[in-house]
């Protein structure tokens, strides 16, 4: 519960930020703070050891399914936060891409 509303937090402030920015920078600081989450989201989903991607992560979600295990077992709290920096990762793709729309239409 904590940690759902730390996550609701780091995205309003994430959007209180852009708001902010977009009226200093224009579309370009958007897109910088798109560029900024980007980023660091990508080198916080690389610094952990949870793979999200590969054969073996799908051989692993297979052989648990076979072995009928709750989705509820030990096996849930070895990933962390990785769906979280994923979601947080995609916001700032969000973000850079309406900046760079942005920047685009207001330079044409």
């Amino acid at each position: 519960m904590a940690a759902e509303c730390l996550a609701w937090a780091a995205l309003l402030v994430l959007a209180g930020a852009a708001l902010l920015i977009v009226n200093r920078l224009g579309f370009l600081g958007l897109g910088l703070l798109g560029l900024l989450t980007w980023f660091v989201c990508t080198m916080m989903a690389l610094n952990e050891d949870v793979p999200t991607w590969g054969e073996h992560v799908f051989r692993a979600r297979m052989t648990q399914r076979a072995r009928g295990a709750s989705r509820d077992g030990p096996a849930r709290d070895s990933v962390r936060f990785v769906p979280d920096v994923v979601f947080y990762r995609r916001c700032g793709m969000g973000l850079a891409a309406a900046g760079a729309a942005g920047f685009v239409w207001q330079v044409w």
